[in-house]
């Protein structure tokens, strides 16, 4: 396989945390497969959605026709996710229509196993895309325990500053919430974040 980027930090970290032999993965906006690629060599069964299906071939063609790989174009808020032991989302969930957040948090929920690791990016509201009015999914600092309502919390990474933008290098300010969490066996509080 051919890796064109380096996996995100959380989705390694992550990786390691799934237990058990079925290692079945879904990366939501996964793009050309920075992550999906990563899991792949780490033998997941990974389930690749994103809206590009330019992005869909250019993914495919760099796992080289690994058959544990699957794709899906279309829409994260409608993609058919289920059963998984790992669910990622790097730098894709705020680009859902803010009416189809928290309907999609509660399938990404629904749809981990028990102990099953969600690993992604959370978009905050003080973000320069939302100061801008870009239609974008930022959740408050008072929601944010609406997110890790039935997980424990792995690791969560609060980023406020200006950076640049991958794809353009112009700088914004970001305002990102950085997840690992686990899906708990049984009810009980969060740990605090």
């Amino acid at each position: 396989m051919r890796y064109q980027h380096r996996p995100y930090r959380h989705t390694v970290a992550a990786s390691g945390f799934v237990q058990g032999a079925e290692k079945h993965a879904v990366d939501l906006g996964c793009g050309v497969g920075r992550d999906s690629l990563y899991l792949l060599g780490q033998g997941f069964h990974v389930c690749a959605i994103d809206r590009s299906s330019q992005a869909l071939e250019k993914l495919v063609a760099a796992s080289n026709g690994n058959q544990r790989l699957s794709v899906q174009a279309g829409c994260m808020a409608e993609a058919n996710i289920k059963d998984a032991a790992l669910i990622v989302a790097s730098h894709s969930l705020y680009f859902v229509e803010p009416e189809s957040f928290w309907p999609l948090w509660h399938r990404i929920r629904k749809a981990l196993r028990k102990d099953g690791i969600f690993a992604g990016h959370i978009l905050g509201d003080q973000d320069g895309w939302a100061a801008e009015g870009r239609v974008v999914s930022t959740v408050k600092k008072t929601e944010f325990h609406r997110i890790v309502e039935g997980f424990d919390v792995l690791d969560h990474r609060e980023v406020i500053k200006p950076m640049p933008m991958a794809q353009s290098g112009r700088e914004k300010l970001w305002h990102v919430h950085t997840c690992i969490l686990r899906r708990r066996r049984f009810g009980g509080a969060a740990n605090s974040v």
